[in-house]
């Protein structure tokens, strides 16, 4: 009863998570970046769930199935989370970093959040990821790879098991029983960016989810592999139809401005400029 009345966002800087609420319409967003135990820990730095129109649209592991090889369940690759060449950082028992959760904001209808991963640093990489979100519209998940060698990025977005995957195009459409339909897209990159789904995958495990203890439910992943040094990638989830909202990058160099695409044809420029844990975004109609 508590929680119905809550809305708008709120970061919890010291624990490391972070959520945006809309009780009108049951969305929500919810993101992780914290690390300071091992115990019950998933390797699920900036992995996020979404709820949109009823529909658990990405959605985390659950509870860990021991029976699969490799503890699948508290995997990176169980999670909506970026590896780098296929090393799962759950190996990585430390550092306790703490949070990673970096700032919030929010402006002209668009939430903001930014945080970072640690646990990629022993491989030379520094990687952030913001999250731009505007409910009933899309959510916008920009990740910014930084390292001096190229590297193989993996990207993963854990789908909820109601949601029925298509091939659009080089995107997918996504659908579920009631009003939810929406669209998967990735920006073009400078590298080529391959993409694919698995669901219900049990050897090696992929496309799971466990609503109980060794319970696994069929649900789809997506996948995104890519190869180079410095990155960013734009990938949208239009929340607004199959032939929903796109976005692209501005800069191919740079992640802090998007170009966002809308199925009425209108384009506008989502931009965001950090201050401290502060994040100020601002949009508006491209000329």
């Amino acid at each position: 009863s508590r929680s119905a009345r809550v809305d708008g966002a709120r970061a919890f800087f010291e624990s490391g998570f972070a959520a945006i609420r809309d009780p009108g319409r049951g969305d929500l967003l919810a993101l992780a970046a914290g690390y300071f135990n091992r115990w019950h820990k998933h390797a699920d730095e900036l992995s996020f769930e979404l709820f949109a129109s009823g529909t658990h649209v990405v959605a985390d592991s659950g509870r860990v199935g021991k029976r699969l090889p490799g503890d699948y369940a508290g995997s990176a690759t169980a999670h909506s989370t970026l590896t780098v060449d296929g090393v799962d950082f759950a190996d990585r028992l430390r550092p306790f970093y703490g949070s990673g959760l970096d700032a919030i904001g929010e402006g002209d209808g668009w939430h903001a959040l930014l945080a970072h991963n640690p646990r990629l640093l022993h491989q030379d990489v520094r990687h952030s990821r913001l999250l731009l979100y505007r409910p009933d519209v899309a959510l916008i998940v920009v990740d910014q790879l930084d390292a001096d060698e190229p590297h193989i990025y993996r990207r993963f977005v854990q789908l909820g098991p109601t949601v029925a995957v298509d091939r659009i195009g080089t995107g997918l459409g996504l659908s579920a029983p009631g009003p939810f339909a929406g669209r998967l897209s990735d920006a073009p990159a400078g590298e080529e960016v391959t993409i694919g789904t698995v669901r219900g995958q049990q050897t090696p495990p992929a496309g799971l989810l466990f609503s109980g203890f060794g319970q696994a439910v069929p649900r789809s992943m997506v996948g995104l592999r890519s190869e180079a040094a410095d990155a960013v990638y734009a990938l949208t989830i239009g929340l607004d139809g199959i032939e929903g909202t796109t976005a692209t990058l501005e800069d191919s160099d740079r992640g802090d401005a998007v170009l966002v695409d809308t199925p009425g044809g209108a384009l506008e420029r989502v931009s965001i400029e950090r201050r401290g844990r502060e994040v100020r975004v601002s949009a508006g109609p491209v000329d």
